[in-house]
C-alpha cells in the first residue's frame, strides 16, 4: 500500500471524525431528551390499551 495515500486518507478521516463529533453529541442528547419525555410513554401505552395515542409533549403540534 502506498504510504502517502494511507497517510492522507487517515488525515481526512480523522478530520471528519473531529468535525462530526459535536453534531453527534447533540444528536445523542436530543434522542435521550425525547426518550425521557411524556411522548415516549404515550407512544407505548396505546399499543397495550388498544387506543389512539394522544401526544402532548413539548414538541407536539
Amino acid at each position: 500500500m502506498a504510504q502517502a495515500a494511507l497517510r492522507l486518507t487517515k488525515h481526512t478521516l480523522n478530520h471528519w471524525c473531529r468535525s462530526a463529533g459535536p453534531a453527534f453529541d447533540a444528536s445523542l442528547a436530543y434522542e435521550f431528551y425525547g426518550f425521557g419525555g411524556p411522548d415516549a410513554a404515550e407512544g407505548l401505552a396505546p399499543h397495550r390499551e388498544k387506543r389512539i395515542p394522544i401526544f402532548s409533549g413539548p414538541t407536539s403540534e
